[in-house]
This record gives structure tokens, C-alpha cells and sequence, in this order.
């Protein structure tokens, strides 16, 4: 999927409130309880957690090559450097995936 495409998606869900909501449900201005109404429904939440996973490992490529391409990647280095992409991909990955699965698990209402 092109990542464009997730982009529009987002804007227009959380944005617009054009998709993921109930007619009447999505409130301008209402940031709070949109993210909670948006992703109380399984299927859109899941879609996010998918399309996080597929950013970061996006990003964790990303990551990995700009550390090659300037050239601080050597045999002595690249375990590390490796480590240290999948390490901020992941820390991305958790981080935007907490809030759909916090509502999805009730600790926002």
C-alpha cells in the first residue's frame, strides 16, 4: 500500500471524520473523544496497528541504509548500528500503536 495512501486515510478518519465513524459521532475540535470513538471499532484499530508495522520497518530499513550511506557502517560497527534501527523502529512501532490498543483494552473511555 502506498504510504500516501495511509496518510489520507488518516486524515481522512481522524481528521474529517469522513471514515470510522458513526453519522454524528465525529466532532470537530473534540480530538479526545474522536480518537477514542475512531478507534473503538476492532477492525480500524487493527488496520492501524498494521500499517505501523508496515511503517516501521519501512523505518528500520530507512534507518540502516542512511547509516550505511554516510558511512558509519564497518565490520566492527554493524551489529550495533542494526541493533540500534531496530531498536528506534520499534520504539516508533509501540509508541503509535499504544493509543489504539488502549482503547481497544478500555484504559481510555
Amino acid at each position: 500500500m502506498d504510504s500516501r495512501a495511509l496518510h489520507y486515510y488518516h486524515l481522512l478518519h481522524l481528521t474529517g471524520g469522513v471514515v470510522g465513524f458513526k453519522p454524528g459521532q465525529f466532532h470537530h475540535l473534540s480530538v479526545y473523544e474522536n480518537v477514542v470513538a475512531g478507534f473503538s471499532v476492532w477492525y480500524v484499530s487493527l488496520f492501524y496497528v498494521l500499517a505501523m508495522a508496515a511503517l516501521c520497518l519501512h523505518l528500520d530499513h530507512g534507518i540502516w541504509s542512511m547509516l550505511q550511506t554516510i558511512g558509519w557502517n564497518n565490520a566492527r560497527t554493524s551489529r550495533t548500528l542494526q541493533a540500534l534501527s531496530r531498536v528506534i523502529a520499534l520504539v516508533v512501532f509501540f509508541g503509535f500503536i499504544s493509543v489504539p490498543v488502549a482503547v481497544m483494552a478500555g484504559w481510555l473511555r
